[in-house]
């Protein structure tokens, strides 16, 4: 049974002021450079480039492809594409719009966005877009969201790929954030609740019916925001929720409410935190049918991506 990962981070901060905004398309060799500590001292590394680690970690669990995308921090396309072609057959990535969210007030930082996803889904041939974590977008209020994300969306538009959204309540409570500017540094933003909640992402769904939008943790295991990633889902045909860190009971509450069509497995994969096994036991404590099993775990994610598999999706 194919097996598809929709969500990996083998990839974290990659030494980023070694990569000149001037000539994003440079590449500097992975790093195993030490993550910075928010409050000083020893860092929190060892290292962030953990590509072959990840692979390992596939095989041990019957895992065929993964999409490897940028998390918690913004890793570039350059390092996305570096691991894509490491391993072509079992890697396939989702773009990164850049170092600096676009502004509607700001053309500057428009362009560079719209720059970076040109790069990453044109290009590149990257396959989506994301992971995006709209609490980057503070102090703009929650109910502006869709006005800031409309170029990451028109680009996705463009390229008829699909865009994932971190949702959920989880424990972190700052984000590590870059200005932008060619060799500027990381800093700690804020990552308020309220932009964690998947109700906010109605809008966009609203003026992009055709653009699949990827709802990820389907808002998390407590219900405030699984409500509303289930209402999202309910109300919109092109919304998808994804199961990476949520339990056997409510992907089974998903599965019952919009169909198992709609429901996409995901690990949420990194070294630090190598779910793998979690994610498989969680959908096996569902209770699923084997056709419902067979079509969250990878089906769906091959059929909306338009990445044929050998006897699975009509090969």
């Amino acid at each position: 049974m194919l097996i598809f990962d929709t969500q990996s981070h083998p990839i974290g901060l990659m030494d980023i002021d070694r990569y000149p905004a001037s000539a994003p398309e440079s590449v500097p060799p992975p790093t195993m450079a030490a993550v910075p500590s928010r409050y000083g001292g020893a860092p929190s590394g060892p290292r962030d480039w953990y590509v072959e680690e990840l692979i390992a970690a596939m095989d041990e669990h019957g895992i065929s492809q993964s999409i490897v995308m940028c998390g918690g921090t913004q890793a570039t396309n350059e390092n996305l594409a570096e691991a894509v072609r490491l391993h072509p057959d079992r890697l396939l990535a989702f773009a990164s719009y850049g170092h600096r969210e676009p502004d509607s007030r700001d053309a500057t930082t428009i362009a560079s966005v719209v720059a970076s996803l040109d790069r990453g889904l044109g290009q590149l041939g990257f396959k989506g877009v994301g992971e995006i974590h709209v609490d980057r977008f503070s102090p703009v209020p929650p109910t502006r969201l869709h006005v800031e994300l409309r170029p990451i969306l028109d680009a996705c538009r463009r390229y008829a790929v699909p865009v994932y959204f971190h949702t959920g309540f989880d424990r972190v409570t700052f984000r590590l954030k870059r200005s932008g500017e060619e060799g500027s540094s990381w800093r700690y933003h804020p990552a308020p609740l309220p932009y964690r909640d998947p109700i906010y992402l109605d809008a966009l769904a609203l003026e992009y019916p055709d653009v699949p939008i990827l709802v990820g943790h389907m808002g998390g295991r407590f219900l405030r925001h699984f409500e509303g990633a289930l209402m999202l889902a309910l109300r919109h045909r092109n919304v998808y929720l994804t199961t990476p860190n949520v339990p056997g009971e409510i992907i089974a509450r998903a599965v019952g409410e919009v169909g198992a069509q709609r429901v996409i497995w995901g690990s949420d994969w990194a070294l630090a935190r190598p779910l793998h096994g979690a994610a498989l036991a969680a959908l096996e404590e569902a209770g699923l049918t084997p056709a419902q099993k067979e079509a969250i775990l990878g089906r769906n994610l091959a059929d909306l991506l338009g990445v044929a598999v050998p006897g699975v999706n009509g090969w």
